[in-house]
């Protein structure tokens, strides 16, 4: 069986692998755009910080690479500490 999510071809394979556990040597974790002018307009967005802080420290702890992105910055702004 495929599913398709726009432009994604989800299997029923896929599906079972998205059950499995994580392996922390395949494993990463990915901050997007969490910057200044973007935050204005996000519900409960204290939260969204501190939740994003607590996994940036929970990946260091576990020795995880993390990766942030930051959109445009002269624009919106340098991104949260």
């Amino acid at each position: 069986m495929v599913t398709t999510l726009g432009n994604v071809h989800l299997s029923s394979a896929s599906s079972e692998t998205a059950r499995q556990a994580l392996e922390a040597d395949k494993t990463a974790l990915i901050v997007i755009d969490i910057q200044e002018k973007l935050l204005p307009p996000i519900f409960q967005k204290d939260q969204l910080i501190r939740n994003s802080q607590l996994l940036i420290r929970l990946a260091s702890i576990l020795k995880m690479p993390v990766m942030m992105t930051t959109q445009y910055a002269k624009g919106l702004g340098s991104t949260v500490p």
